[in-house]
């Protein structure tokens, strides 16, 4: 029989056996520490590719901020984009109107016309006066001063038994032709012609004729169409419109 010490012994034996066999080993082979010194290298690699990589972007962002402030002090600011506007508005504004002033002479090269302006007023009847003169324009004061905002208004005649009148020539008017009308105050307002219509005096066009306007326009009136040897009238109306093209 095996004695107490033996079988002791021999289970240490046996336990230490088995733990040779089962405990893992922690050495690692010299193959391995150059496969880990390898990926070491890579990543430090990568990181200063990265690093590079940031960098350019970093001066990318900084020399296009650089250019765009260059380019933005290039353009014109939006207030002073607007200041122009305005001060452009206003131009425009003091162009298309004039203030109030009586008009004195009436300029029409293209038909001969040169001569005074005279004011005319209402019949008892309530109908607008015409010129006593055959060889003077009048004009209706009760209709603005012409250059003013609305329809100036100016009436001449035609002709008379002595033969042609003032505004005997005004059906020749054509657009684009001009008109200078000069004023009390020393300035000249210069309108364009339009068109010219005739009129029935049975079916006269008030409203299109003296009705208000946004700009300042010229209205020239006469006798015109066929002569009504019974009336001893014409039976129409010569009208040429006209805008206020500049003024001095």
């Amino acid at each position: 029989m095996r004695s107490v010490r033996s079988l002791i012994r021999t289970k240490r034996t046996r336990r230490q056996l088995a733990l040779i066999f089962t405990r893992p080993s922690f050495k690692t082979s010299s193959a391995y520490y150059a496969r880990l010194r390898l990926v070491r290298k890579n990543e430090a690699s990568l990181r200063r590719n990265v690093m590079f990589a940031y960098m350019l972007l970093a001066i990318g962002f900084i020399v296009m901020a650089y250019t765009l402030l260059q380019l933005s002090g290039l353009q014109p600011s939006a207030s002073s984009v607007s200041a122009v506007s305005k001060q452009s508005a206003v131009v425009t504004a003091a162009l298309d109107r004039m203030p109030k002033s009586i008009p004195t002479h009436l300029t029409i090269p293209d038909i001969g016309v040169d001569t005074a302006l005279i004011q005319l007023g209402k019949n008892d009847d309530g109908t607008m006066q015409t010129p006593d003169s055959y060889e003077v324009v009048g004009w209706y004061k009760y209709s603005p001063t012409p250059g003013e905002i609305g329809p100036a208004v100016l009436v001449g005649h035609v002709d008379s038994y002595q033969g042609a009148a003032v505004f005997f020539r005004l059906k020749e008017l054509r657009p684009g032709q001009k008109i200078a009308v000069t004023r009390e105050d020393g300035t000249i307002a210069t309108f364009s012609v339009t068109r010219s219509e005739q009129f029935d005096q049975d079916h006269f066009p008030t409203d299109a004729v003296y009705g208000n306007t946004d700009d300042a326009q010229l209205r020239l009136i006469t006798c015109g169409g066929p002569f009504n040897h019974l009336s001893g009238e014409y039976t129409q109306n010569t009208v040429v419109f006209a805008v206020l093209d500049t003024q001095s």
